[in-house]
């Protein structure tokens, strides 16, 4: 009796602990008894409302027991712990409980376990999840997989504003109409549109690998129709008047680099014109940067700013793409051609970044007056290689697809063979 006037006098008999969402973390639930268990405060979080009332009846219940000396109350015997009674049932539920009688095959163990299945993998309780709870475990899964930080970050820009307008929202009551009213409502062109579309089906998709939900409804909304473009090329003047404003690019700063990662790592004064040991400094982290994007084609994202000389074998005529940069993770050698070795022949080291530098790059752009549209040195290899060697297998290996459907679609644009003839040609004036 000590105890049980102890436990009431701290608490009460109509005591019930507090539910509420965490401020400092939205999408979490908090059940805080209001006392300390020892030293802490005896509190409890979880992802849903649901399973933090469920934990909260839970130790209701378990403190009236203490009231009561263990013995279980009315009310706890009202939550359905009261034993079955077959002569309660009303004669439709009798004959559905024989129907699954029938199914299981008049056996009630295959029943019983067919229940247990069913409270395990399909309880809506256990499957509720906020939506901004499932992006962020959904993000963390790519980080743990080993997806790139471009990849995760990309996921991160298209979904970030789509979650933002569905924060408190349980992913399994976000419907077709929901995701329909929210990309229509952003201006966008049909390519963007259909990007942020897959994004938002991937996200539903790691829901349903959770066992979440079970249909996707991003998957349902249709995919904007658009004409294909052909890519944008440069001519082949172009091509050259980028190359020569590159070996004769006088830089406002001399940039020192470091020679192991790439990174800049400070600014000196105005270089001279007649100083050419900065000058070469200088043009070295541009001139082979933008000779192997046009002859070699490389992507210029990972492949080709993290490439090492050591991977340029000019005796061989090859370039080794390693997995750690390439697309899809796959080794693959590229050609190199006479042009390409006699631009890279005043610049080849034995090892290190070849360099790359974003402010050269639109200082040579502005001079040669020419626009840079995106992956401009990957379409003209693509395009001028295959005018050239009439080969689109050999064309689509050299820039790392296995089928020349993707060549067709994304990178090839319609060169004739005397074009090409003078692209593979162009080197540099005198001694670059």
């Amino acid at each position: 009796m000590a105890r049980k006037a102890k436990v009431e006098k701290e608490r009460g008999s109509k005591w019930v602990p507090k539910v509420f969402e965490r401020q400092d973390r939205p999408g979490t639930w908090m059940v805080d008894c209001g006392f300390k268990f020892g030293e802490k405060r005896l509190r409890f979080s979880f992802d849903t409302e649901a399973e933090a009332r469920s934990k909260a009846e839970e130790k209701r219940l378990e403190f009236l027991e203490a009231l009561n000396d263990g013995a279980r109350t009315a009310e706890v015997e009202s939550k359905g712990r009261t034993p079955f009674k077959l002569s309660a049932l009303s004669a439709p539920q009798r004959n559905e409980i024989a129907g699954a009688m029938a199914k299981a095959g008049n056996d009630t163990a295959t029943l019983i376990r067919a229940l247990d299945f069913y409270n395990k993998h399909m309880s809506r309780t256990g499957r509720d999840r906020l939506l901004c709870r499932v992006y962020h475990d959904y993000l963390r899964g790519k980080r743990r997989s080993g997806k790139r930080d471009a990849t995760v970050k990309d996921a991160h820009v298209k979904l970030r504003k789509f979650v933002k307008a569905f924060r408190k929202a349980r992913i399994q009551d976000i419907a077709t109409a929901d995701v329909e009213r929210w990309l229509a409502g952003r201006k966008m062109n049909p390519a963007t549109f259909n990007a942020y579309r897959a994004a938002i089906v991937a996200l539903f998709n790691y829901g349903i690998r959770r066992e979440y939900i079970d249909r996707n409804p991003a998957e349902i909304v249709d995919v904007v129709d658009r004409d294909q473009g052909l890519p944008e090329i440069h001519s082949v003047a172009q091509v050259r008047a980028i190359l020569n404003a590159a070996c004769t690019h006088v830089p406002e700063k001399y940039i020192v680099q470091d020679r192991e990662n790439g990174h800049q790592v400070k600014a000196g004064k105005m270089v001279k014109e007649n100083d050419t040991v900065k000058l070469h400094a200088a043009r070295e982290k541009i001139v082979p940067y933008l000779a192997i994007g046009y002859f070699a084609g490389l992507r210029p994202q990972n492949e080709l700013e993290n490439l090492d000389w050591k991977n340029i074998d000019c005796d061989d005529r090859i370039i080794r793409v390693d997995p750690a940069t390439a697309k899809k993770r796959r080794q693959r050698y590229v050609d190199m051609s006479d042009n390409l070795l006699a631009w890279l022949a005043p610049y080849v080291r034995k090892s290190g970044k070849i360099g790359f530098s974003r402010r050269m790059l639109r200082a040579v752009r502005d001079e040669a007056k020419v626009e840079w549209p995106k992956d401009v040195m990957r379409h003209c290899f693509g395009s001028y290689h295959i005018a050239m060697h009439g080969d689109p297998v050999k064309t689509a290996a050299q820039m790392g697809h296995t089928r020349t459907s993707e060549l067709f679609k994304s990178y090839r644009n319609l060169v004739k063979k005397s074009a090409a003839a003078d692209y593979w040609n162009i080197v540099p004036d005198g001694n670059p």
